[in-house]
């Protein structure tokens, strides 16, 4: 727990700071305006843009608070203990004390305040292409609200609104840009949601309805993108911002698919939110680049916040140093310790923070609970039942109303999985009141192929599940599933005893059993593949093999002893003594999975994947997978292709398991392309300059405000020489466009689509005004 208020000591180093020193006040001054919520005093950024040629000159001014605040002091200690800002309902704890944080070094107006500022040259078409970094000291023309922002900038006429309009549309073209590119970015002004950082869709809080909002948005985004892109060039070591996808988690096209179906279906939105938990990890701190998926960036750092980041302000010493040519204050070591450090206490710091927000709606739904009349119950939107359901659940508190309410959506099926995941694994186990539903829950459960397995993942994320898996495979008879679940009272254990047409059946059979014997309660009727052509299907699985296992009878196992044992049938006589001495075997095979070459500890997949986003002419690496062997000692062969320009590169790797399997294969495909890549890079350079339509046709759309360009894939051709059909459409003067092409790769298609269109429109526009390649 952060202490809300600073020790005496603390607050009299923050008091003996001066910032009226000579060197600070020698340096360019550069103006330019805040725009925060209309009570902030904690104001870090400033901004400020010029035009010229249609070219975007930006100033993004940040708070130099690393000048003043050395490593060796208690500010900087106390700045470490809390790491960051934390904001509540009411009140907000600083990072650092407010005599800094909102006087000294707040970037408030009336006054000159020691900045960095990074300078950022923006083409029509929302490339960087020059910056600088500069020490400044920054004087604030005016503290802007977001609301105040917008009103100038739809109805001032003088060179403030000209500025704010630039602004405005500067961050709509580099939303569209990031959002074309793949990003899960959505800002909806109508409907009151947006993406955050992680890509999950939330409502937002009162301030952020307004295109103010975006322009600070966009713009940190772009900052906080060249700085780190350029540290990582450098390769200065560099605290990075990392967010990185589960391995169950849909490919980004689908995903952005499901984003735009729950924006269209509001409906969708909270169903949405909880597979986001599911597929995403939690973005992190670290010194290495592991790429941030949600904003579908390569490298990405934070370090336009440091009076409220601590992140941030470790950076802004690196920057410093880099800028003063000295050595930076912290070594790889100390910045990797630092960064786990950070880590911990932003997590702590969010489950804190979730908590208070989850007892104050709770106890606000709790005081409506018995105010509602019965036809408020009938007519109640799902979201609003939900959080009334989870209060009645938590105060054990079921009156007449709710229970009837309750009864009329299970008999219309009215239930989505928020509703029946607290029924089942929020109600009190002994509760006499919550009994019959929990029993209504499993037989609901029977019918909705995929809700089992989805209310299984949502507990294991939430931790009321210790340990969650699920293991399909295909037999001779069709398909199976075993599964197994703990807590820490129990374990449970099901194997697959009939085969399935389908995964998804075999699948929902075992999460059933698995959620029947942790509650002890069956359901009213067995499921049975393909029972009921009507039969809710709310979830897909991945038809990867996996390894198998092959007893049938369901089982309960308390011993871990036991547990061990009775796993150790599955493995070779050689693998049994590796685990009885307690260390790998030791193998000489340079292709082998256990090879002194192959580190276990680095994933190989997402290096690869690295690759495919970095380099327009590598493909996207597809994995293949061959069961074999007896049931007792399977064996999994992965296949791994990889495509870079022509070359196509071809790699197999067997294992016991479909993980170690996937990550050998992806070993050896990244040790070829070591070889494959040297020179690659200047040969990219040349291609892209001669041959990106792409981004001529977006330059001319955004040159001529046409309409931005949208592309949609579908795949053709067999797994080995695939094909794909690539459709653009855009609005051209009231003509609706549609071309399509063909390519190997994705890319490919998208290129020789973009070259149809851009070449159709230079027949349509006066030749002077045709945009040539060389422009």
């Amino acid at each position: 727990m952060i202490p809300r208020f600073f020790t005496r000591q603390t607050k009299q180093e923050a008091k003996d700071l001066s910032i009226y020193d000579k060197k600070l006040l020698k340096r360019q001054m550069v103006e330019g305006y805040t725009i925060d919520a209309e009570k902030s005093m904690d104001l870090d950024d400033g901004i400020n843009i010029e035009i010229n040629d249609d070219i975007y000159y930006v100033q993004v001014s940040i708070a130099d608070v690393a000048e003043l605040i050395s490593v060796d002091s208690l500010l900087f200690r106390t700045a470490k203990q809390r790491v960051e800002t934390k904001y509540m309902a009411d009140f907000h704890i600083p990072m650092l004390p407010e005599i800094i944080s909102e006087d000294k070094l707040s970037l408030l107006p009336n006054d000159l305040k020691p900045t960095i500022t990074f300078g950022l040259e923006i083409s029509p078409y929302g490339e960087v292409m020059n910056f600088n970094i500069r020490e400044t000291i920054f004087k604030n023309l005016r503290k802007l609200s977001y609301e105040q922002f917008d009103i100038i900038e739809k109805e001032d006429d003088n060179e403030m609104g000209y500025k704010f309009r630039k602004l405005a549309e500067l961050a709509n073209l580099l939303l569209e840009l990031r959002r074309n590119k793949g990003a899960l970015a959505i800002y909806d002004l109508v409907k009151g949601i947006y993406t955050n950082e992680e890509g999950i869709i939330v409502p937002w809080q009162k301030d952020f309805a307004h295109i103010s909002h975006i322009v600070i948005q966009e713009l940190m985004i772009l900052t906080n993108k060249t700085i780190a892109q350029f540290f990582a060039e450098k390769d200065i070591p560099f605290v990075y911002r990392n967010h990185t996808v589960r391995q169950n988690a849909p490919n980004r096209g689908d995903i952005l698919e499901q984003i735009n179906t729950a924006i269209l279906n509001p409906q969708y939105l909270e169903t949405l939110r909880q597979r986001s938990s599911i597929w995403f990890n939690r973005a992190t701190y670290g010194t290495t680049v592991s790429g941030h998926y949600g904003l579908n960036e390569a490298v990405y750092a934070h370090v336009t916040s440091p009076l409220r980041r601590f992140a941030d302000f470790l950076n802004h010493y690196i920057i410093k140093s880099y800028i003063h040519k000295t050595e930076p204050p912290f070594d790889l070591k100390m910045l990797n310790t630092l960064s786990s450090h950070i880590n911990m206490v932003v997590q702590a710091n969010r489950d804190e923070k979730d908590e208070y927000f989850k007892k104050l709606e709770l106890n606000k739904s709790y005081n409506q609970l018995k105010l509602i009349s019965e036809s408020e119950y009938y007519e109640m939107e799902d979201l609003k039942f939900a959080d009334i359901l989870k209060a009645a659940v938590t105060y054990d508190d079921l009156n007449d109303y709710m229970k009837n309410a309750l009864n009329l959506r299970f008999e219309n099926s009215k239930l989505d999985s928020k509703m029946l995941y607290i029924l089942l694994f929020k109600a009190k186990k002994d509760s006499v009141l919550w009994y019959e539903f929990k029993k209504k829950s499993m037989a609901y459960l029977v019918d909705s192929v995929g809700m089992a397995l989805q209310l299984l993942n949502i507990a294991h994320q939430k931790f009321l599940l210790k340990t969650f898996t699920m293991n399909a495979y295909k037999a001779e008879d069709g398909y199976r599933a075993d599964g197994m679940i703990e807590r820490k009272e129990f374990k449970v254990e099901v194997f697959g005893e009939v085969g399935f047409k389908r995964k998804k059946d075999a699948i929902h059979d075992t999460c059933l059993k698995l959620m029947s014997q942790m509650h002890q309660i069956k359901p009213a009727l067995e499921y049975v593949e393909g029972q009921d052509e009507n039969i809710k299907d709310v979830g897909e699985t991945n038809d990867e093999i996996i390894e198998p296992v092959t007893t049938t009878e369901p089982i309960v196992i308390d011993d871990m002893a036991k547990s061990l044992e009775k796993l150790k049938k599955h493995f070779s006589s050689e693998e049994k003594d590796t685990i009885e001495a307690g260390k790998p075997t030791e193998k000489k095979d340079t292709n082998s999975i256990n090879s002194w070459a192959f580190d276990k500890d680095v994933n190989y997949v997402s290096k690869i994947m690295e690759l495919s986003m970095k380099y327009k002419e590598c493909s996207t690496p597809e994995f293949e997978y061959e069961l074999s062997g007896l049931d007792h000692q399977p064996e999994v062969s992965c296949t791994c292709k990889f495509s870079i320009g022509e070359r196509l590169i071809e790699k197999i790797s067997k294992s016991s398991n479909k993980k170690s399997a996937k990550q050998h294969a992806a070993y050896l495909v990244w040790m070829e392309t070591n070889i494959l890549r040297i020179g690659f890079e200047e040969r990219r350079k040349d291609h892209l300059e001669i041959n990106n339509f792409v981004g001529l046709l977006l330059e001319l759309c955004v040159r001529k405000k046409f309409s931005i360009p949208s592309y949609n894939y579908e795949s053709m051709g067999s797994v080995h020489k695939p094909v794909f059909e690539c459709t653009l459409k855009m609005f051209y003067e009231g003509e609706y466009l549609s071309f399509k092409e063909f390519g190997p790769t994705k890319k490919l298609s998208k290129q020789n689509v973009s070259e149809k269109c851009y070449n159709y429109l230079q027949t349509k526009i006066v030749p002077d005004n045709i945009i040539s390649s060389s422009s």
